[in-house]
């Protein structure tokens, strides 16, 4: 059933669209976080549809896992974050606390074991 995750994929691509045009008009940063995290869940989403229609690879699965499980919910928690904090001091600290949780996620699902059999 590969169909339903291209689906999802497609549709979120819609919305991270929508997202970046706000950003470009507004420069709101919180709609930025947000574009990002609709972008991931495509990218995971469409990793699913390969994964399910043709058998997992390792790659397949390690961006599903990273972009759709890991790194999705802090970006939109960061999103969140800055529209309910509107300091100066919040964007800069949000953003060092993404780029540290981004390197951390993608050196420990690059370095992880995965079992062939499982996948």
């Amino acid at each position: 059933m590969w169909i339903l995750p291209l689906c999802a994929s497609a549709i979120a691509l819609v919305f991270a669209v929508l997202l970046v045009r706000a950003f470009a008009r507004r420069r709101r940063p919180f709609d930025a976080c947000w574009a990002l995290a609709m972008l991931m869940y495509a990218v995971a989403s469409a990793m699913m549809a390969l994964g399910v229609q043709g058998g997992w690879t390792s790659g397949e699965f390690r961006t599903y896992w990273l972009l759709g499980a890991v790194l999705n919910v802090p970006f939109l928690a960061a999103g969140q974050v800055l529209l309910l904090f509107r300091r100066r001091w919040v964007l800069p600290l949000v953003v060092v606390v993404l780029a540290f949780v981004t390197a951390y996620a993608l050196a420990v699902v690059r370095s992880a074991d995965l079992s062939q059999v499982a996948l």
